[in-house]
């Protein structure tokens, strides 16, 4: 409305939810006797990152749907946790040394053929770390089920600061070794985790009393020993 016979690109809940909504019913449609937490799975494992402008995981997820897509793959990739898991959520985590957790994708094959997969690590992003993955080659059976092992490893030192908000985040690709498998159809798991590093510093001071007190406040790293400074009160308590 309001552009006569140009288009328009809007951005929000009002335009995505329709828009969705009319995928899952064709993917429903194709896959009649699926489950529905399969229905919402091959929906988000089939997005595309490339149609998200400015594309960022934590608000893009896997990217723009892609109904010719989730209407065709007769795989589909699901964490564990939750049901309707699509994302290996590694949640808030406080640490001193680093932080490293392993998770697994099941990857599940409705079809009457083996589809061979290569998985690798895609769009890492935020504070610097490392993803393990068990496999990067994996065969899922027909009308079977696999698991790939997922470690996400981050250490204190590159987790960043408490001066602002730190984000681990990416994709685990699962991408067809060739046209044939899952009919071209790649697949896509995000990641995604929120950092703090915890530091071993604390601060004790002495006692404040009278007019215009002073007193000595020790500041103490663990790792590296102990600093004094005089504090200096201004006012009356």
């Amino acid at each position: 409305m309001g552009t006569g016979n140009a288009a328009a690109t809007i951005s929000g809940t009002s335009m995505a939810s329709p828009h969705v909504s009319g995928v899952a019913a064709l993917t429903r449609q194709a896959h009649p006797a699926w489950k529905v937490e399969d229905i919402k799975a091959a929906i988000v494992n089939t997005g595309r990152p490339s149609g998200v402008r400015g594309y960022g995981t934590s608000l893009g997820g896997t990217g723009f749907v892609q109904p010719a897509r989730s209407t065709t793959t007769q795989v589909v990739a699901s964490t564990e946790g939750r049901r309707f898991g699509t994302s290996l959520n590694f949640g808030f985590a406080e640490f001193r040394d680093r932080f490293r957790r392993t998770k697994e994708i099941s990857l599940r094959n409705h079809g009457s053929s083996d589809a061979i997969f290569k998985v690798a690590q895609a769009a890492a992003s935020g504070s610097p770390h490392t993803l393990h993955l068990g496999r990067t080659s994996v065969r899922v059976p027909a009308h079977g089920e696999t698991e790939v092992r997922v470690t996400l490893d981050v250490p204190a030192a590159t987790a960043g600061g408490s001066d602002a908000f730190r984000e681990v985040a990416g994709l685990v690709e699962i991408t067809p070794a060739s046209a044939s498998d899952n009919a071209g159809v790649a697949l896509r798991v995000p990641y995604y985790m929120v950092p703090k590093a915890l530091s071993n510093v604390s601060t004790s001071i002495g006692a404040l009393a009278g007019t215009d007190p002073a007193t000595i406040a020790t500041v103490t790293n663990r790792r590296a020993g102990s600093r004094r400074c005089r504090l200096l009160c201004l006012g009356t308590f």
